[in-house]
């Protein structure tokens, strides 16, 4: 995967590839790396998705390594039009989304963050505590279920985005109920 990487900077470089920005102060991303799985970003053009095809493609290649392109998802923004979204989609052989889903269990988020997008969160911890009985345990085996089961459901969550007060305080309140 790092020679992937090396391939779409040397194009970014090059000014080839258009990185995107997530918002105007932040630093503009090209790609991003998770194990086995990855992220591509650029312009929404024909011209742009051509090159990702091609450096993709150039990876697989030399690495042995294969896309399952049907598997994976193109994502535009809402000001590309529904037409340019299909030929880049046609182009990248996936199919076009307007819904990236989860990774994770963290939503992979294209719009505004709120109480509902992170609720599943609670929802989990709730159901995982409430599967144990909690007058068969111990005080002290309450926190500890408490901070292994609680602290590990949001942590992903929470590596990446600042959860809302109200889920956070939603926790701890299924915490202390729990105890």
């Amino acid at each position: 995967m790092e020679k992937l990487s090396h391939l779409i900077t040397q194009r970014v470089n090059l000014g080839m590839w258009k990185c995107v920005k997530t918002s105007r102060r932040s630093l503009e991303i090209s790609h991003l790396f998770f194990a086995d799985d990855l992220i591509l970003f650029g312009q929404a053009t024909v011209f742009q998705a051509k090159i990702m095809k091609e450096y993709i493609d150039i990876f697989c290649d030399l690495s042995g390594q294969q896309v399952t392109y049907p598997k994976s998802r193109v994502f535009c923004s809402k000001n590309v039009k529904e037409k340019d979204a299909r030929l880049i989609a046609g182009i990248c052989d996936s199919p076009l989304t307007n819904d990236l889903g989860r990774y994770l269990g963290v939503p992979l988020i294209h719009g505004r963050t709120g109480i509902k997008t992170y609720e599943e969160i609670a929802k989990k911890t709730q159901k995982r505590l409430t599967a144990w009985k909690s007058d068969s345990l111990s005080l002290t085996g309450k926190a500890t279920l408490i901070k292994a089961m609680t602290s590990a459901l949001p942590i992903y969550a929470m590596q990446s985005v600042k959860l809302p007060s109200e889920i956070c305080n939603k926790l701890d309140k299924i915490n202390r109920d729990f105890l």
